[in-house]
């Protein structure tokens, strides 16, 4: 057995034992707050507000640019 085999097994048990601390703490310090969303939702009327805005741009955006495109080429 030469001596770079017992160096190597050595250096990346190390490795693996510091990245597994690293990410257990990083992990537990992220949820400090145990809420799965990042904003408040307690005003229930306002933040329907904000989702139907927020998605009913988003949902309609194709509709208005086919609109446009087919108005478009009629006014040419």
């Amino acid at each position: 057995m030469s001596l770079i085999t017992p160096c190597a097994m050595h250096f990346s048990r190390s490795l693996s034992q510091k990245s597994g601390f690293y990410t257990r703490t990083t992990i537990r310090q992220i949820h400090s707050q145990h809420n799965p969303m990042p904003f408040s939702s307690e005003n229930r009327r306002l933040f329907a507000v904000k989702c139907l805005l927020y998605m009913g741009t988003g949902f309609s955006v194709p509709f208005i640019a086919s609109w446009w495109h087919i108005h478009r080429t009629v006014e040419k």
